[in-house]
């Protein structure tokens, strides 16, 4: 199988070695930690996990058990929601599930200071103010918001972009199954990845410097996340809704039942706070920078990132296209990450969980002292 949407001629593509990929590569990706794992008594072959996958990195099934390549997987986590499905809903059933760092996090809890950050769309999945009550109760040193390392993120792209010391158009690099994707399938458009970490490496950068001697722990509705900390080493330990919230009954913590308690931050985020949403990106950049027009950015977000535009922008941008934009704000989640994989609300309505997240964007807006606190952190953080 060769890289989706390979072009021969395109610059940054070497279609040589091993199915379709250079030998030093492949040996590059040997050591991918799993996020995806497969039960294989529960398999039923019934293909669904093909059918969803965005890179086809599965079997052919033509054995007992749809089994899959996870050096060639981009941790999108979708084969989970198709397997879960495939068995009537019930997760116990399914052949796939996600893994975390939740068993170590918990184990090592007692004996080390720890730190959490939360991620943006926690809002849509728990009583926010409530999380961070729980998360102390388990014995978190403190509690950080991530939407403010995306209003890191948001400033960073701004100046880098206008200093014009970046490669346009600017690829956003908040999800890193996308990262993971464009390293493995298609190369050629590293070069326009944002040279910026992402929201909650911004957010691990500046606690780190405000908490030297903690170990960090990302909560958050993300698989490819514990592969991005991998990487990165900023961050110990991704733990995923679903398990925070079974940490929580095993520790008999009824959220409900808890009083409210803020983030440390010393600023509270803004507009940023709607990072996890569809267009989150573009919302929160043209909010800050009016001068910047709506055609400028492009929104892309699901299945359609892999079938067709990736593959297409790499031609376009070889071909000089006029109609190239200045930003590209894509996500692998089909509404963001509100529904991730991680989530535990896929109960609710789509209206709720947008809401929700909404809801508190708008607070951000209109709260003018910390708007203009926001203003002076950013430019002294940056």
């Amino acid at each position: 199988m060769l890289p989706t949407g390979s072009t021969e001629g395109l610059p940054g593509l070497q279609l040589s070695g091993i199915l379709g990929f250079p030998a030093e590569f492949l040996r590059s990706m040997e050591n991918l930690i799993e996020v995806i794992g497969i039960k294989e008594e529960n398999c039923i072959n019934c293909h669904q996990c093909i059918a969803v996958c965005p890179v086809k990195v599965c079997s052919d099934g033509s054995g007992d058990v749809v089994k899959f390549n996870n050096h060639l997987c981009i941790g999108c986590g979708r084969c989970i929601e198709a397997c879960i499905k495939s068995h009537g809903g019930i997760v116990e059933k399914s052949a796939r599930f996600p893994i975390d760092d939740a068993a170590e996090f918990i184990t090592q809890l007692p004996e080390r200071e720890m730190v959490a950050l939360v991620a943006p769309s926690a809002q849509s999945n728990f009583p926010l103010r409530k999380l961070i009550t729980g998360l102390k109760m388990l014995g978190v040193k403190a509690v950080y918001d991530v939407s403010l390392g995306a209003e890191i993120t948001v400033a960073s792209y701004h100046k880098l972009i206008a200093s014009g010391q970046v490669r346009l158009p600017l690829i956003a690099q908040p999800c890193p199954a996308i990262v993971t994707y464009l390293e493995i399938y298609q190369p050629g458009l590293l070069k326009y990845l944002a040279p910026i970490g992402s929201p909650v490496h911004n957010t691990a950068v500046y606690v780190k410097s405000l908490h030297p001697d903690s170990e960090l722990v990302f909560i958050s509705p993300c698989l490819a996340k514990r592969r991005e900390f991998q990487k990165s080493k900023m961050v110990q330990y991704n733990v995923i809704y679903q398990s925070i919230e079974k940490i929580f009954k095993d520790n008999n913590i009824v959220l409900d039942n808890l009083e409210d308690s803020d983030f440390d931050n010393r600023v509270s985020a803004g507009i940023a706070t709607n990072f996890s949403s569809s267009g989150g990106l573009s919302e929160c950049y043209q909010y800050n920078y009016p001068d910047t027009s709506t055609s400028e950015i492009r929104e892309v977000n699901g299945p359609l990132a892999y079938d067709k535009y990736l593959p297409e922008l790499q031609i376009a941008i070889f071909k000089k296209d006029p109609n190239l934009p200045l930003i590209v704000d894509i996500l692998s989640c089909r509404k963001g990450c509100n529904i991730g994989p991680g989530c535990i609300n896929h109960h609710r309505s789509l209206d709720r969980i947008e809401r929700t997240i909404a809801v508190r964007s708008e607070q951000g807006r209109v709260d003018e002292p910390n708007r203009q606190q926001l203003k002076d952190f950013l430019r002294d953080v940056i």
